[in-house]
């Protein structure tokens, strides 16, 4: 036997352009507008008053039309579905808290928080993710340019670098997409 409860209305979240907020808004987008019946330039319209700031402006000179979702929907996941730049703006966050320096119930909540956050947001990403490989390359191309480079090395390209580093299985590929 089945019984019908009525949910409340769920509203969907506003995507401003972060990536640490797209995998939540992706999900919820899918189940409450994308995977009904409804025409696509009805989706647009929902798609396109739920996003803000940069991912507003992604995809501002498409017309709400039936031919646009479509071509809408995939730019947004072209740009936003890299785990590469998610995994970036999350160790980015997670480095860049406030130190505590004078230790409080409020400050330290904040660290905790702030932190757990970034670990759940990397369990989400999946399993690969989990591990210290991430922060490690994140943290190594965040502070690598070919200035920095021994003398020697500055002919080579950033390209030639990583593919040594690559071939020395310093870089994983399921890791960097």
């Amino acid at each position: 036997m089945s019984v019908d409860v009525r949910l409340p209305t769920l509203s969907l979240p506003v995507l401003s352009g972060d990536r640490k907020q797209w995998n939540s808004f992706k999900d919820l987008y899918l189940s409450c507008i994308h995977e009904k019946r409804l025409k696509d330039s009805v989706k647009l319209q929902y798609l396109l008053s739920h996003l803000d700031g940069d991912a507003k402006k992604l995809v501002s000179a498409f017309a709400i039309t039936d031919a646009n979702y479509i071509q809408v929907w995939r730019k947004l996941n072209e740009y936003y579905d890299k785990k590469k730049y998610t995994v970036a703006a999350l160790v980015k966050e997670f480095i860049e808290q406030s130190p505590v320096t004078i230790p409080s119930l409020v400050a330290l909540r904040k660290l905790v928080t702030t932190s757990d956050e970034v670990i759940r947001q990397f369990k989400a990403l999946g399993e690969a993710y989990e591990n210290r490989d991430p922060w490690l390359i994140t943290c190594f191309w965040t502070s690598f340019t070919v200035k920095r480079v021994h003398s020697g090395l500055k002919s080579l390209s950033k390209l030639k670098i990583l593919a040594f580093l690559s071939s020395s299985l310093f870089l994983s590929e399921d890791v960097m997409h």
